[in-house]
């Protein structure tokens, strides 16, 4: 006799483990903590508390307790990962949207930006990192993030996967950046797939690009082009400069998706602004030498410029106003992207006589930003996208290309963050009602906590071309 559904329902919950309603609690918390997310990430910012205790300054902590966090946060990783029949890990976690503004919880995917790419390179920093066996294991954690893509057996699927994907960081540019960093940190399998991703990118389709910017556009693809640096990339990337500037306004910046929609100014900074596209189109002057490149770059520096404050010391936020009355202080809105930004355009022999300037005031305000972090209790949001460990890892980048000294004030930062860390029990990434997310990917979570302690303790090597997406070199 069949069950009713009621009846089958009850003998499916009655069968449940401990495991399992863990496993469904987890589904619903995200799904609800999502929502919030969706609904408040455009007006995201660093918290400044209208009033803190100051406390003692923090001692600094030592290089190998920035290693040992970053082991510690890889072993988290691997071991919060579910697997799927053939023991290939994926994780449950926030991902960005494809408006670069949303959020949805549920399988991460395998985007750089939130997905199992960045952890892949964190998984592949640590064998670099490490020695023997311990190397040769966080190889293979790495390169496991990436079976299920390499086993995909034709060209169909895999060009229906790079189809439906963003260009940008958060999708096949990420992908492609990642396989790319895999290389040189000798996971040589990461080659074949290179190779076979490049071909199912199609040049009709990226000068149909909407989105264009360095998340989820061909801004984001760029820099990977360029590192690929064939003749088919060089191709692809140049058919990806030209859109830039067809969309690019007569001020020099871009409008587009909501921002267009809703008539607002072009958005300034590295994410999603005019400062990470004049960084993609600089690069793409210095490698091809054409000039209609480098004219549209300076014209989105000239843009910038003339909406920049100077009491601020900041550029301004136009996501939610058509007035310039909101500021981040962050990688992806405001002066620490900008800073990269202008980091990017002197490498590629577009810096004048106002960028060294730019970089001072850049530099300043973001300094400024650590020193409330390292002077209060307030427990600021670690992460790269807009947290404490992207400021510094920025200010660390600035002093490696620029050869300013490193001020004590980064270290005192990062120590903080520790400290706070492990008197809370964890690092803090987006704040809910019910506490702090606990994010496994790279520019909003715990991978690229791993990988900024990692790299501020041992050597900025993978993080230029990260947060840079790729144009940073090498």
């Amino acid at each position: 006799m069949k069950a009713s559904g009621l009846s089958a329902a009850r003998r499916r919950l009655s069968e449940l483990d401990a495991a399992e309603i863990a496993f469904q609690q987890q589904l619903i918390r995200g799904a609800i903590a999502a929502r919030q997310l969706k609904s408040t990430a455009a007006a995201l910012t660093p918290a400044t508390p209208a009033a803190v205790e100051p406390i003692a300054e923090a001692g600094v902590f030592e290089a190998a307790v920035y290693r040992n966090e970053a082991l510690r946060l890889g072993e988290e990783l691997w071991n919060a990962a579910i697997r799927d029949r053939k023991g290939r890990p994926e994780w449950l976690g926030m991902d960005l949207g494809a408006d670069g503004e949303s959020f949805h919880f549920g399988l991460i995917g395998n985007s750089l930006y939130s997905g199992s790419s960045g952890i892949a390179l964190l998984f592949a920093r640590l064998a670099v990192a490490s020695e023997g066996e311990a190397a040769q294991s966080w190889r293979k954690r790495a390169w496991a993030c990436f079976e299920g893509l390499a086993e995909r057996n034709s060209n169909d699927q895999l060009f229906r996967l790079v189809r439906d994907l963003p260009f940008g960081i958060s999708g096949t540019g990420g992908t492609l950046l990642t396989l790319l960093l895999l290389q040189r940190a000798g996971l040589t399998q990461a080659t074949p797939l290179v190779e076979r991703l490049v071909q199912q990118l199609r040049p009709e389709r990226l000068s149909a690009d909407e989105g264009i910017d360095v998340i989820g556009g061909i801004s984001g693809l760029l820099g990977s082009l360029l590192r690929v640096g064939d003749r088919r990339t060089l191709d692809l990337a140049t058919v990806c400069g030209d859109r830039l500037l067809e969309l690019q306004q007569d001020n020099g910046g871009w409008s587009v998706g909501a921002v267009s929609s809703l008539r607002r100014p072009p958005l300034t900074g590295f994410s999603h602004g005019a400062a990470g596209m004049a960084a993609a189109l600089a690069r793409l002057a210095q490698a091809t030498g054409a000039q209609r490149f480098a004219n549209g770059a300076q014209r989105a520096v000239a843009y910038e410029r003339s909406v920049f404050d100077t009491e601020r010391g900041n550029w301004p936020d136009f996501r939610s106003s058509n007035d310039a009355n909101e500021f981040m202080l962050s990688w992806c809105h405001g002066a620490p992207g900008i800073l990269l930004s202008r980091l990017v355009l002197e490498a590629s022999g577009l810096g004048d006589a106002a960028m060294e300037a730019e970089r001072q005031v850049a530099r300043q305000s973001t300094l400024a930003v650590l020193d409330e972090i390292a002077a209060t209790r307030h427990d600021y949001a670690a992460h790269l996208c807009c947290g404490a460990l992207g400021l510094t890892s920025l200010l660390q980048i600035d002093a490696q290309l620029s050869g300013v000294p490193l001020s004590p004030r980064v270290s005192a930062a990062e120590s903080k963050v520790i400290s706070n860390a492990i008197a809370n029990g964890g690092y803090t990434f987006f704040s809910v009602d019910t506490g702090s997310l606990n994010l496994p990917g790279l520019y909003t979570g715990k991978a690229g906590v791993a990988l900024a302690l990692l790299e501020a303790g041992n050597g900025q090597q993978s993080m230029p071309a990260v947060l840079s997406a790729g144009l940073l070199l090498p």
